[in-house]
């Protein structure tokens, strides 16, 4: 019995190392629906930020000390800002 060169393998296998062609079906991901949307979040955006750990700590202890949820803090502070701005509070 001979041994085979490895080239000779290769070449004598070449079907087995090309990349095997599949097709697979991909389902779209359902675009959201009104009835997929909280109604408390109907007509409204998003808004947030990137900030350090201890902002983060820190305005969850106002939170604590102050019975107000980020989203009240966050509401609070807008309204203050569009007030310094000569625009009217509508957080």
């Amino acid at each position: 019995m001979s041994k085979k060169k490895l080239s000779q393998v290769f070449i004598e296998n070449e079907n087995q190392l090309k990349p095997q062609e599949t097709t697979t079906e991909v389902e779209e991901t359902p675009k959201p629906t009104e009835s997929n949307v909280r109604p408390s979040r109907k007509d409204k955006r998003h808004i947030g930020g990137y900030f350090s750990a201890d902002v983060y700590k820190q305005l969850r202890l106002i939170g604590v000390e102050k019975d107000m949820t980020m989203q009240d803090m966050m509401a609070e502070s807008f309204n203050a800002f569009f007030k310094i701005n000569d625009k009217p509070p509508i957080a």
